[in-house]
């Protein structure tokens, strides 16, 4: 399993809308998302952006998956302005995940012994 992880700018006056949409998100919707993959997502806040972890094996195959799905198409267009640069998870653009440099875990691991 693998861990991605991206930053999107909020549209500063939709802040609080994003933030209960997450609150209440639809069961078809996580559905969707696990169905598409992701074995989980978590949504951190700082200021105006939100970084997003997504746990899945391949995240351009999540990515195409969750895009297929008509429950994520209406998610998507519930969710249009709120991203400053109107990004939406419904295949249209390709989302670049974050390089990963470091980990933990995974060099306190290979030097254990």
């Amino acid at each position: 399993m693998n861990t991605y992880c991206a930053v999107y700018n909020l549209n500063p006056d939709r802040i609080d809308e994003y933030i209960e949409l997450h609150r209440n998100c639809w069961p078809e919707q996580l559905k969707a998302l696990r169905e598409a993959g992701a074995v989980n997502l978590e949504i951190y806040l700082y200021g105006t952006q939100c970084i997003i972890t997504y746990e899945c094996e391949n995240f351009n195959e999540f990515l195409d998956r969750l895009s297929a799905s008509e429950t994520n198409s209406r998610w998507q267009k519930r969710m249009d302005g709120i991203f400053v640069n109107d990004i939406a998870l419904t295949g249209d653009q390709r989302i670049m995940p974050m390089q990963k440099i470091f980990s933990l875990k995974k060099q306190y691991d290979m030097t254990s012994m």
